[in-house]
Order: C-alpha cells, then sequence, then structure tokens
C-alpha cells in the first residue's frame, strides 16, 4: 500500500527468550490507497505471549473503507485467548448496512475447532437476520464443515449446512421456511408494474454433492399450499377479485446426468395441472444440442371463464 498524506507508523517491543517471547505492537496509518480501494484510517494494537499456552490480545480499527461502489464506514477485529481456546469478533458498518460476528473455538491438530457463535446482518433493503443458535464450524487444509447454521427473520428461517472434504468433494443443504410472498413488496424487490397482488407462504429445500464447481447430485423442492392473487376483474371496470390455487409444489433432480422435472397445481374451482419433464446430458453444457429433452403435461380446465377475468383475453372454445 501507499500514503498520500502520512506514512503508515508502528511502535513495538519484544521481551522473555526465543522460546516464550512477548510481543507489544502499535501500529496506524491514513489515506491508504491499493489500486481503486481506498482507506482513510487504520489503527492495530496487538498483545501476544508466544508460549505455548500465552494469551493474545489484539484489536485492528478501520475508517473510511471505500471498496469500488460501497463504503465501510467503520469495520473492526478483535481477537483474545490463546490458540487453543480464542474469540474472534468483527462488527462493520456502511452503504450495504451492518454485519456483526463472533467466534469460538480454538487450533488443534492442524484443524480449526469452534462455533459461530453468533451473527447479525442489517441490510436496509431486507431487514434485520440474525442465527437462532451457535453454529459449528470447522476449517483445515483437508476438510471443512459448517452445520446447524440458520438465520431468522420473524417467522422467516434460512439454513445452510454443509461439508468439503478434499479427497471426496462438497456438500451442501439449504433450507428456507414460512417464506411470505408479501416480503416481495417490502423488500422492493423488482416486480412488473401490473403483477397481481399475491398471498401466500412459500418453502423451499435444496442438495447438492459434487466435485468440482457443477454439481454431480442435486435435489430442490418448492410448495406453496396454497396461492392467492387478487387482481383487477377484466370483465367489470373497478373490481378486483381474488383468485386461489392449492397443493403448488415443484420438484427437481439431478442424477447420473439427467435432470427431471415434476410440478402441480389446483384451482379453485378443481382444475388441475401437472407436468413430468426430463433433460438429458446435464453433466455437459458444450453441446446443448445434445440435451434430449423429453416430457408431458396433463392439463384439466374445469371453466375458462377465469382466464378472461384474469388476463383480460377473451377466451372461446368450440
Amino acid at each position: 500500500c501507499t500514503s498520500r498524506a502520512s506514512a503508515p507508523a508502528s511502535a513495538g517491543a519484544v521481551s522473555g527468550t526465543a522460546q516464550q517471547a512477548a510481543v507489544s505492537l502499535n501500529a496506524s496509518g491514513s489515506k491508504l490507497r491499493f489500486q481503486d480501494h481506498s482507506l482513510k484510517e487504520l489503527k492495530a494494537a496487538v498483545k501476544a505471549d508466544l508460549a505455548a499456552d500465552g494469551q493474545v490480545d489484539a484489536e485492528i480499527k478501520a475508517d473510511g473503507i471505500q471498496l469500488d461502489k460501497e463504503s465501510v464506514t467503520q469495520a473492526s477485529l478483535r481477537a483474545k485467548g490463546s490458540a487453543a481456546q480464542h474469540r474472534l469478533d468483527f462488527a462493520a458498518a456502511g452503504s450495504p448496512g451492518e454485519l456483526r460476528l463472533a467466534a469460538e473455538g480454538g487450533w488443534k491438530e492442524q484443524q480449526w475447532q469452534g462455533q459461530l457463535a453468533e451473527m447479525q446482518v442489517e441490510n436496509k433493503q431486507f431487514g434485520t437476520w440474525k442465527t437462532e443458535q451457535a453454529a459449528d464450524l470447522l476449517l483445515s487444509a483437508e476438510r471443512c464443515a459448517l452445520s446447524g447454521f440458520a438465520l431468522t427473520q420473524d417467522k422467516v428461517r434460512a439454513a445452510v449446512n454443509g461439508q468439503w472434504t478434499k479427497a471426496g468433494g462438497w456438500q451442501a443443504q439449504a433450507q428456507l421456511d414460512r417464506l411470505s410472498l408479501a416480503l416481495l413488496e417490502q423488500w422492493n424487490l423488482p416486480v412488473p408494474e401490473n403483477l397481481p397482488e399475491m398471498k401466500g407462504v412459500l418453502a423451499v429445500s435444496a442438495a447438492a454433492q459434487g466435485q468440482g464447481a457443477l454439481p454431480q447430485q442435486a435435489e430442490l423442492t418448492v410448495s406453496l399450499p396454497e396461492l392467492a392473487l387478487t387482481a383487477e376483474d377484466y370483465e367489470e371496470e373497478g373490481k378486483r377479485s381474488t383468485w386461489r390455487w392449492t397443493d403448488n409444489q415443484v420438484a427437481a433432480t439431478l442424477k447420473n446426468d439427467t435432470l427431471r422435472l415434476t410440478a402441480q397445481t389446483k384451482f379453485q374451482d378443481g382444475s388441475t395441472a401437472a407436468l413430468n419433464a426430463s433433460v438429458g446430458n446435464c453433466g455437459n453444457f458444450s453441446k446443448l444440442e445434445k440435451m434430449a429433452l423429453s416430457g408431458k403435461a396433463v392439463i384439466n380446465i374445469m371453466d375458462i371463464a377465469p382466464l378472461t377475468q384474469l388476463t383480460g383475453y377473451v377466451v372461446q372454445t368450440q
């Protein structure tokens, strides 16, 4: 890094013996730049006893961080404890929002094992998310694993578990529960201007595993037990009507380079629709022409009148 206004400054001391040294270090810098990134002010204070069971107390604070289009007003990292048992606290606040997290654990047999004790994310668009409990975390050159991690907001819960081994590849599971469709408007997501008002509670579960970037096996299930759309009734000006669907579900599986998809829904008058489809050769995306597609759709419409009310198009049968 380079400095325009003031050069980085540091002061430190080392005491003890070569086998049991103690280090004390204070460092600071201002108006630091690296390529397109800048840092207004940086301060660091470290006290470390390098004995086998020695203690470490370190704190780093940074102000005015500019990363491309995002800015971080303040960030801090605190580490306290011994190599065998310590706690890390990190906090940052800026244009995207605020993040606070804490981890507790220690090094043993060339791996770090402990817990992601707590985490809180505050975002202007998506609100505040918090961990519901501590999550187990393991990190090493041969293996990484995360289990029991879940963020919650009111009734919504998003959970992630996964692991990676150098020899066996990776696997991950994700689950989203009790996501109200009303949050699409609350979160100001980009949706079509004339999209009907939607009500329903969504649940999503997914699992995948593989060796490289692409999964070799995967499962996805999307469930929406009830869906209600309220919109302008095109048959009667100024009137709004509500249409309801139940048993809405989409399921997809990827195995042996074949993707299989099923979907179903049921309309309020008893009309039903179901889809079964499969796509072969999904392991080679460089040859899309060889990805064979087959499927079957079964649609049973009891009354076509609601199509006119909902879409504004006149539907006639002969």
